[in-house]
């Protein structure tokens, strides 16, 4: 009998919030790998695209932060989700 796979402890935020939306989509990283394969191979079958991009979405779950941004980006839109920058710190402009 095959046991439960053991769940993966978030190292980083990105981390964090792939495997939770993950988890709120209920999604497994097969399915994943299907839906993030869409985007580039709409006509292929789920097999297909699951054999073809299956390794890619592990290693983005694994350690998102040393993974291409473009990568990473491309599965967080799988995942019907965008990528939004904000920064902290604001310059003063004086004008005049």
């Amino acid at each position: 009998m095959v046991g439960k796979p053991k769940p993966v402890v978030a190292e980083s935020a990105l981390q964090k919030v792939l495997l939770e939306r993950q988890n709120q989509l209920g999604w497994t990283n097969y399915r994943l790998a299907v839906e993030y394969g869409k985007l580039f191979h709409p006509e292929l079958p789920a097999r297909s695209l699951a054999t073809k991009y299956q390794t890619t979405v592990n290693q983005v779950l694994e350690n998102p932060d040393t993974c291409y941004f473009v990568t990473v980006q491309n599965v967080l839109k799988a995942m019907q989700g965008n990528l939004a920058v904000q920064f902290t710190s604001i310059q003063e402009v004086k004008l005049g």
